[in-house]
């Protein structure tokens, strides 16, 4: 009986941690969808309307946000009663949209299409390898941000020289360095998932976004890395 209880209650557990990540996908696709949405129907919108002109005060509106939104998530995610992380979850998604659509509509669909598969393959692969892993991956923490800081200064270094030598160097080190974040978060997200409050659908929603900033952030380098390596070739 004792030994029926203990499976029992594994099995439910595993249930939960599953249906935890179900429900952290599935919002992350949904502000995904919403950013792709907003990020390809804005400017058709402006035009169709004549309100072009609206469109700069849009992004600069879009950019200051964006901000206030990612702190109420990270503030309010683990107070269950808070309403204001899925709206601050929604209106992000939209701003994003907003300043992404600057970029969307200056590449062709299929190079879009093609940087975003190259980018949920290479974000599938990091999340799964922080999915995997047993031990926590915070240790590297300080090696990722030690990097990162040393790649902005290298950057802001180069701005006088001017080597592309060191312009990539320190391009693929922040690269890098946000892969691991994504491996990192998944890690955490993994054992969130895992307890009571995994279950909870602001928390739900904090690790979505945080999900979702890591895949925005790939996409955006890997569709300039794409268009980079398509123009070299013509």
């Amino acid at each position: 009986m004792e030994i029926y209880n203990t499976s029992s209650s594994q099995y439910e557990s595993e249930n939960s941690k599953t249906f935890s990540m179900i429900k952290i996908y599935a919002f992350m696709a949904l502000a995904l969808l919403i950013t792709g949405l907003v990020g390809y129907g804005l400017p058709y919108l402006l035009v169709a309307t004549g309100a072009e002109a609206a469109y700069l005060p849009i992004m600069i509106v879009s950019a200051i946000v964006m901000i206030p939104m990612m702190i109420v998530i990270q503030l309010k995610a683990f107070k269950k009663t808070s309403k204001a992380v899925p709206i601050c979850f929604f209106v992000y998604s939209v701003a994003m949209g907003c300043l992404l659509s600057s970029i969307l509509m200056v590449f062709d669909l299929t190079l879009v299409a093609i940087a975003f598969i190259i980018s949920a393959g290479t974000f599938g692969v990091m999340a799964l390898f922080g999915a995997i892993t047993k031990n926590s991956l915070n240790g590297l923490l300080p090696i990722v941000f030690t990097a990162v800081i040393g790649a902005s200064i290298i950057s802001l270094v180069n701005l006088l020289i001017g080597s592309e030598a060191i312009y990539w160097i320190a391009e693929f080190v922040m690269f890098g360095a946000m892969l691991l974040i994504t491996a990192i978060d998944m890690n955490n997200i993994k054992k969130i998932a895992m307890t009571t409050e995994g279950s909870s659908t602001n928390v739900a929603l904090f690790c979505a976004f945080n999900l979702y900033v890591d895949f925005i952030y790939i996409f955006i380098r890997v569709l300039y890395y794409v268009a980079l390596f398509t123009s070299n070739r013509k």
